[in-house]
């Protein structure tokens, strides 16, 4: 629930009701659905006391009965469930969505900061264990590793006279040797990997293509000590809202769900409608 309502659901389960009382059409094309609120008791900062109670209603929800049937809802709970490797990665997902709301808590630029630290963090960490997971996806990342070292090793070669004797021993020395991928590699494989939902919610527009190197210079910076402010701007808030958008595709991808349902989800849920109109306005500002 707190990944589908885009925050901290930090309250604790008090009822759940069915309430008809807003219908107000007979011909509803939702007429024959049980619309149900759920009702919480918030009590995470307030040392446990009661102050308020608040419903959420699921249209709210980026996944729900509302948006799926039940089949493909129940699919989600189990690959949620299921997907143990990845849950640490959710949680760094659902602190970005953490503002503190109706407490008196104040996000300061240090936590904003880290929080995008953590963005990137989780889509590095997902793109090393999506790859270790999946012997498809690790093939096809290991190949094009090989093909695009082949190529250059051929040009590298070139540059060098055909009976000299250090042609051969360089082609004898270079070899591909197993690495750790780069910040930059994993960004790239994720966004090749999430390139049709990412068009089609920008409307064609590559928005992405410069996100790896954008996330290499600020996570070096953040990482190693080399800003002179906290405050970072604009151009970190456009990373923070990228990043959060890219790792939520990541997760869903993580749930199994496909393409066009996650295009359809992100569509329809608001939060993510300002996210994209942020991205795109204030890469266009840049510009």
């Amino acid at each position: 629930m707190e990944f589908s309502f885009g925050q901290r659901v930090n309250f604790q389960l008090i009822s759940a009701v069915v309430n008809n009382r807003n219908r107000t059409h007979s011909d509803d094309q939702f007429a024959d659905e049980i619309s149900t609120l759920i009702y919480f008791d918030n009590f995470s900062y307030v040392n446990n006391q009661d102050v308020y109670k608040d419903g959420m209603h699921q249209n709210n929800m980026l996944f729900s009965k509302w948006q799926l049937d039940k089949d493909s809802l129940n699919s989600i709970i189990i690959e949620w469930y299921k997907s143990n490797n990845f849950n640490h990665i959710y949680d760094m997902y659902l602190d970005s969505h953490n503002w503190f709301e109706g407490t008196d808590a104040v996000l300061s630029n240090v936590m904003y900061n880290n929080r995008c630290l953590n963005l990137i963090q989780g889509l590095e960490d997902y793109h090393r264990r999506q790859i270790e997971c999946s012997k498809k996806e690790k093939s096809e990342y290991d190949s094009k590793r090989v093909l695009e070292f082949n190529q250059n090793k051929k040009e590298a070669l070139k540059l060098v006279n055909d009976n000299s004797k250090i042609k051969k021993w360089l082609n004898d020395t270079l070899n591909l040797k197993p690495k750790e991928s780069s910040l930059k590699e994993r960004l790239l494989w994720l966004i090749e990997k999430s390139n049709p939902i990412l068009l089609e919610l920008f409307k064609g527009e590559d928005q992405f293509s410069i996100f790896p190197n954008f996330a290499k210079e600020y996570r070096d910076m953040l990482s190693h000590g080399n800003q002179e402010n906290t405050f970072l701007g604009n151009d970190f808030d456009r990373l923070f809202l990228m990043s959060q958008l890219l790792l939520t595709i990541c997760i869903l991808k993580s749930l199994k769900i496909d393409d066009s349902s996650i295009t359809k989800l992100i569509k329809h849920k608001t939060d993510f409608k300002r996210t994209i109109y942020e991205i795109r306005i204030k890469g266009h500002n840049k510009g």
